[in-house]
């Protein structure tokens, strides 16, 4: 007796004497029930009164014990709802989980309890959209790219700049330099000048090779040069923000939105693509002059050569004879016989003339071809001009010097710099975004998410209470006390089997 006080107690400090905070507190969560609220803490009090009439049953008072049997029947009502009216719905399309709930919330009410689930339903699918939504935008910020301080694009403000008129490619790029700051991002986005600026930072970061290999991915599988310009898939990768896929099927099947913003962005490229072009056709005609100049070098060459050779067997007609005296010559001296030696003299002598006039010529066009000395106001060697490491001349750098403000004289202390532009603070390059490719496993946790909505979090799980350990105890009460009844006092013999069971209804 002394815990079932105790936890009477408590009860009544927890939820009131009469439960009045405990329906306030209901009545405010089930908003938009038809006639009430359902309390699903009466479940406790009809424990609590069955263990009550236990104990009034095993202290002899059995009015006590039909007492407290009366109280648990009549909370125990309140909890449950009727079979027919379940099959009804259930009936209807609706499944068990759902009519179970929407019965119990709305106390039984047929009519009340199809409008709560049809408005479940409607919240449900809200639900959904919101996650689809917020899985979407989230890739589109992972598509836009991070900011200056590494964060996320504000898509709210992006959606304002929009609706204000402002490019979206102008806004976005705005944001990102400004680190979603309000006041900056319009000043960037709705000053000429400013907006000028930016959008030249912006568009000169795409006009470049870089990305040259993902130009030809998308012509190539377009069909060639033939069937869409450089510009224009150069326009749709800058839309789509270097997304191969994606600038393939705006190519493709654009709509007309997607039309006229490939239109308004390939104009800025067109100048550009023209000027690549141009600069890569004088290239490949320079290289091919080069090369039609190194095949006339080389057959020019050939031929002086192939010249000179004739010249040189005309002038020694008789070259093979004399390398036969020759022989004979050295056959005679060997054999010890004198021989003139004056021939082979002479011949060096003019050899070594010969080869003293080259080495003249040489030095007087090493004379002539000698750079001329450019005095350029600067004496290397003086020891005041300062060099750095590689010896070269370091500038001095110049320094604006004010003198110090004097009050005598009505001066005023002013600051010297004036506050930074925002356009001064541009960047051209962003840190990237660490994130990997989404997969099939991130699709399937995405879903995994949307199913799981109606479970994550659930609301409504407290109409999903179990009862039937309480149905249980109250039939084995309603037993013992017809038993004692009809034996006038005798219901204590051979009962302890069956007060152990029906007691342990009640371990949880």
């Amino acid at each position: 007796g002394k815990w079932l006080q105790i936890a009477e107690f408590g009860l009544e400090q927890a939820h009131g004497k009469n439960m009045e905070r405990l329906k306030q507190i209901r009545s405010q969560t089930n908003v938009g029930a038809a006639s009430g609220d359902f309390i699903p803490e009466l479940a406790l009090y009809v424990r609590l009164n069955i263990l009550r009439g236990i104990q009034s049953f095993y202290n002899g008072d059995l009015n006590g014990a039909q007492t407290h049997l009366m109280k648990a029947e009549m909370d125990m009502r309140k909890l449950q709802i009727s079979d027919l009216d379940l099959v009804k719905l259930e009936s209807m399309g609706f499944t068990h989980k759902e009519s179970r709930r929407a019965l119990r919330f709305c106390n039984g009410n047929i009519d009340g309890a199809i409008n709560h689930i049809y408005n479940k339903r409607d919240e449900l699918e809200r639900k959904r959209k919101a996650e689809i939504k917020r899985a979407a935008d989230r890739r589109l910020q992972k598509k836009y790219g991070a900011t200056k301080n590494g964060k996320f694009v504000d898509l709210t403000l992006l959606d304002q700049l929009q609706g204000m008129g402002v490019e979206k490619e102008i806004a976005i790029e705005a944001l990102r330099q400004t680190d979603n700051a309000g006041e900056d991002t319009l000043n960037l986005c709705l000053d000429p000048e400013r907006k000028g600026i930016l959008a030249s930072t912006l568009y000169s970061r795409f006009m470049n090779d870089e990305f040259i290999w993902k130009i030809e991915q998308v012509i190539d599988v377009l069909g060639g040069a033939g069937i869409v310009s450089e510009s224009r898939v150069r326009a749709a990768l800058f839309i789509t923000f270097n997304d191969v896929e994606e600038a393939i099927n705006m190519l493709s099947q654009p709509t007309p939105t997607e039309v006229i913003e490939l239109d308004r962005v390939e104009v800025i490229f067109i100048p550009y693509v023209q000027k690549r072009q141009e600069r890569i056709r004088r290239e490949r005609e320079m290289a091919e002059k080069m090369r039609k100049l190194q095949e006339e070098q080389a057959k020019k060459l050939l031929e002086q050569q192939k010249l000179e050779q004739e010249q040189q067997n005309e002038e020694n007609p008789n070259d093979d004879q004399e390398m036969n005296d020759d022989e004979q010559q050295q056959q005679e001296v060997e054999q010890g016989m004198n021989v003139d030696g004056n021939t082979d003299n002479e011949v060096n002598e003019d050899n070594q003339d010969n080869d003293g006039d080259d080495n003249m010529g040489d030095e007087e066009e090493a004379n002539n071809t000698k750079p001329m000395a450019i005095d350029d106001g600067v004496d290397e060697n003086d020891d005041d001009v300062k060099k750095d490491e590689d010896g070269n001349i370091v500038e001095p750098k110049q320094r604006k010097v004010k003198a110090m403000p004097n009050p005598n004289l009505g001066d005023v202390n002013e600051n010297d710099e004036d506050e930074e532009d925002v356009v001064d603070k541009l960047v051209d390059t962003f840190n990237p975004i660490g994130y990997t490719q989404p997969n099939d496993d991130d699709m399937k946790i995405e879903q995994h998410i949307l199913d799981d909505l109606d479970t994550i979090n659930d609301e409504d799980e407290y109409l999903d209470l179990p009862l039937d350990a309480e149905k249980d105890a109250l039939q084995n009460l309603k037993v013992l006390l017809t038993s004692m009844q009809m034996n006038n006092g005798g219901g204590d013999n051979g009962n302890g089997g069956g007060d152990q069971s029906f007691l342990s209804l009640f371990k949880k």
